[in-house]
């Protein structure tokens, strides 16, 4: 086709697009400010980001600023520096990985010495954060698949669409959910992650990929429940349309995000102190079973059970 041609056509299906993006507008009586609006464009900016049809990725301007940064010199010009690149978070799974030893500078009881294994995590640091990384678009015709992942000190959990990352989420555990059962812990993770993706999974069926076994079973089978937390639970996840797949830990993108999980606990203070209460009472009222010494001990103090021995020995 020659190239005039190929540019009319080209142009014509702009002004289509154009038209059917107004046309939606008006349906649902939305109004554009002119002075504002950028047309027939491949990618534009905005808040900082830059969005195009391969999806949305960190704005060169200001990741520029922490490529070209020099490093910190104080322990506030640190907290700074993190604060700005927590602006990008998002498109690096191991973001808190490699930020641990910067997070440790901060500490009060940390005293300030810049070693290499500081300028190293600060080189890395802005070196993947200036890197071409993408996340995808979240597309609500098609079905999500989020994989969890508990660990021992946090929670991770990646939400994908046909093998490509919308987002990542990941939060450390609690003292009083770091006590929890590893089933309670990855059930939490199911639950963390439905609540910080409820606005792309809440009305839609989804599937859930765990490296814990056992909740497939709890999760299909409410009788599988063993306790009060997983019963409270499973009220919350009531609104939520899923499916559960066990995968292997090895295989699991999200088992590296729970072990290497941002440095943000549990928001709320009277969740923490409901929590405390419920482990308290799993501690303190569930019976504990007998070992077979205590089993020896009570029987031998038993009158009614030493009857019943006599009786057996002698026949009678």
């Amino acid at each position: 086709m020659p190239s005039n041609k190929s540019s009319v056509v080209s142009k014509v299906l702009v002004m289509l697009a154009m038209t059917s993006s107004f046309l939606r507008l008006r349906s649902k009586n939305l109004t554009l400010n002119a002075k504002k609006c950028e047309f027939n464009k491949s990618c534009i900016e905005f808040f900082g980001y830059i969005f195009s049809r391969n999806g949305f990725s960190p704005d060169p301007k200001k990741v520029s600023a922490i490529n070209n940064t020099s490093p910190p010199t104080t322990v506030h010009e640190v907290r700074s520096f993190l604060g700005m690149t927590n602006y990008c978070y998002r498109f690096i799974p191991n973001y808190s990985t490699i930020t641990e030893p910067l997070r440790t500078l901060t500490k009060s009881d940390q005293p300030w010495t810049w070693t290499p294994q500081y300028q190293h995590a600060f080189d890395q640091l802005k070196h993947l954060l200036t890197s071409d990384t993408v996340l995808s678009y979240f597309n609500p015709h098609k079905e999500a698949t989020i994989l969890v992942d508990a660990s021992p000190v946090g929670l991770g959990a990646i939400l994908c669409q046909d093998n490509h990352v919308v987002a990542y989420a990941s939060r450390s555990l609690t003292p009083v959910e770091q006590r929890y059962s590893q089933t309670e812990r990855e059930a939490l993770g199911v639950l963390f992650a439905c609540e910080h993706f409820h606005l792309y999974i809440y009305g839609a069926k989804f599937n859930i990929i765990t490296d814990h076994k056992p909740l497939e079973r709890i999760f299909t089978n409410p009788t599988a429940r063993s306790n009060a937390r997983l019963e409270r639970w499973a009220l919350k996840f009531q609104p939520y349309h899923f499916t559960t797949s066990y995968s292997p830990g090895k295989t699991n993108p999200a088992d590296y995000l729970s072990r290497h999980h941002l440095a943000t606990t549990h928001p709320s203070t009277a969740s923490d102190q409901a929590e405390e209460y419920i482990a308290f009472l799993a501690d303190h009222t569930t019976p504990k079973a007998m070992t077979v010494s205590e089993v020896k001990q009570f029987t031998r103090a038993d009158p009614t059970l030493q009857a019943v021995i006599e009786a057996l020995r002698n026949n009678s």
